[in-house]
């Protein structure tokens, strides 16, 4: 059973038939509706809420907030439920990205991480970095795009459920799409360069065999044996 919250519209994904917003999508203060759930009902809860100060929904509520003491007490009310209605083997999955303020970042998510370490007694086990590889188009000339952000993932006991085998059968495909790719791109590079290509032509062979190989490194062409 897996338990997904939104805080501008709280999501539920449940499998008993006797739980509330089972098969149902459910829209309203997740404050609110999660207070409908019995405690430690749920195997995982995936969330990021709106971010400090970053956009108006037009219906207030979540990042908001008049500073950031007052933004990171709201995240720890949806934190709390989170964690009541969290299974002992269970895990919590939260990001949140950060805001400059004067120049300077503001630690919005670790202050929030440690916070919620602090006030519930859950674990922090990993952080996870995810990587955008489309960041806001915007360059400066005094620091680089923010292309980062952190996904905190929280559990409230040593019982929590981990499939470290998934994971690494995971980036064992992925190593073997970087090597296929690599090896293709070699063999097929050495023929550009000793045809009879003018170095323009070979120019545009480079491009396109470079987009070839990045195409199999992500698994969206399947390399022929």
């Amino acid at each position: 059973m897996v338990g997904i919250v939104n805080p501008m519209g709280a999501e539920f994904t449940t499998q008993r038939e006797n739980l509330p917003f089972v098969d149902s999508v459910v829209q309203g203060d997740c404050r609110e509706l999660m207070q409908q759930l019995p405690d430690e009902c749920l195997d995982a809860v995936i969330t990021s809420p709106p971010y400090y100060q970053q956009r108006d929904y037009g219906v207030g509520g979540i990042g908001n907030e008049p500073n950031l003491d007052a933004y990171i007490e709201s995240l720890l009310q949806v934190f709390q439920q989170c964690v009541r209605c969290l299974k002992p083997t269970g895990s919590i999955f939260f990001n949140i990205g950060d805001k400059y303020e004067n120049g300077s970042l503001q630690l919005a998510p670790y202050l929030f991480a440690h916070a919620a370490v602090q006030h519930t007694g859950v674990k922090l086990i990993n952080i996870i970095t995810w990587v955008k590889p489309n960041p806001e188009p915007r360059q400066y000339r005094r620091r680089l795009v923010s292309s980062t952000e952190p996904i905190f993932h929280f559990v409230k006991t040593d019982a929590y459920q981990y499939f470290y085998e998934r994971f690494t059968a995971h980036r064992d495909m992925v190593r073997q799409r970087v090597k296929a790719g690599n090896n293709i791109g070699k063999q097929y590079m050495e023929l550009i360069e000793q045809s009879d290509l003018s170095p323009e032509q070979k120019q545009e062979a480079r491009l396109a065999l470079q987009q070839a190989i990045a195409e199999v490194q992500r698994g969206e062409i399947v390399r022929s044996v």
